[in-house]
């Protein structure tokens, strides 16, 4: 079974993009649920060994990367704004945006880079979506021959679907730190765009 990557440092928005895929590649004629994403057949974490089958199958990773785990299987990398993946750090590891900002900037450059060594298929921008989920789409239909709805997996996978089942249901990726883990979008002058 073929593997693409989601690549990402985390609080980039891998969770955002794992919900559009599930909604996008399994259409259930509803929002799928957080509990669906998390425990998904085809989007699954880096030790979960690749099922039986022909299908494709995502693998989320924030690890840097390394040849001797990744390979050249192809990778989309998924990133975001310095300041706003600063803000959401601080929150979800329960530190000061200060201890997020020394912690982020050491570390998020070297996991950037190290990605550039990999088999680069597509790069995602947090803030770009959900407008970018249309790049994905062209690409899973070019590589993959996967085609789905992408207007409809936009709407099922819009942050306020995803908050409003995060406080119906809970959400197991939220950190003990966080009240919730689908903040609100933060403004352009919080995420460091002029």
């Amino acid at each position: 079974m073929p593997r693409i990557w989601l690549a990402s440092y985390p609080k980039s928005g891998s969770t955002w993009v794992r919900a559009w895929l599930q909604n996008y590649l399994l259409p259930l004629g509803r929002p799928a649920t957080l509990h669906e994403i998390t425990h998904s057949s085809f989007v699954i974490g880096p030790k979960t060994p690749l099922p039986p089958g022909d299908g494709v199958v995502f693998t989320k990773t924030h690890d840097r990367y390394a040849p001797a785990v990744h390979g050249s299987d192809p990778v989309i990398y998924i990133h975001r704004r310095r300041e706003a993946v600063i803000k959401s750090a601080a929150k979800h590891w329960g530190m000061s945006e200060a201890a997020a900002r020394a912690q982020v900037e050491y570390g998020r450059p070297l996991h950037i880079k190290s990605w550039f060594k990999a088999n680069l298929a597509l790069t995602i921008g947090y803030e770009d979506l959900p407008d970018g989920f249309g790049a994905l789409a062209d690409y899973l239909e070019e590589t993959c021959g996967i085609a789905g709805d992408i207007y409809k997996a936009a709407r099922n996978s819009h942050i306020d679907v995803l908050r409003a089942d995060e406080a119906a249901n809970g959400f197991a990726e939220k950190s003990q730190y966080q009240e919730r883990f689908f903040g609100s979008r933060l403004n352009k002058e919080e995420a460091g765009i002029e």
